[in-house]
């Protein structure tokens, strides 16, 4: 089922082509502009050279004063380093000052294992939840006096305009 074109949706169709071409049409570059843009690209590449011919030489003497500055930096510090040095004499007292095999297997002997520290630390876990459970309850115990304090207080309060509704009372039927 073929349909037919009419001229109207041909007309139609080509109208729209038209548009369609001329916006291409306008939007295309022309020759001038193409060369105008390699002039501009051609400048800024120039531009770009010269700065980076520029930035280039900085940074060399740049780099040159670094390298000097370390190489002054570098002999005061080997010069540092021989003063602090130790001499024969002070590394062979502290060999004989040193501890021997046996002494240091003595005192691995003598250190406490993981297992002494880990029944350590449960005694004081169990420590510290009977302090906690202790605290608890101080602080349970601190609520409810507060509580009684406050009704104590209350009566008191309550008592007061008693007294002084009573001491009125007196006074007028006197």
């Amino acid at each position: 089922m073929i349909e037919e074109i009419t001229n109207e949706q041909l007309f139609e169709f080509m109208t729209h082509m038209y548009s369609d071409m001329k916006n291409i049409k306008e939007n295309m570059a022309t020759k001038q502009d193409i060369q105008e843009l390699r002039a501009e690209t051609k400048q800024e590449m120039q531009e770009l050279k010269a700065s980076t011919k520029e930035e280039i030489r900085e940074l060399r003497a740049e780099t040159k004063q670094d390298i000097q500055e370390l190489r002054v930096t570098t002999k005061e510090e080997i010069r540092e380093l021989r003063e602090n040095m130790a001499t024969k004499q002070e590394v062979q007292e502290l060999k004989e000052n040193m501890a021997t095999k046996q002494e240091m297997q003595e005192l691995k002997e003598n250190m406490a294992t993981k297992q002494d520290l880990v029944l350590i630390e449960n005694k004081m876990d169990e420590n510290f939840k009977a302090l906690y459970d202790g605290y608890k309850l101080t602080y349970e115990k601190l609520n409810v006096l507060e509580e009684k304090v406050d009704r104590i207080d209350e009566k008191v309060d309550k008592h007061e305009v008693e007294i002084k509704v009573i001491k009125g009372k007196d006074r007028y039927s006197v």
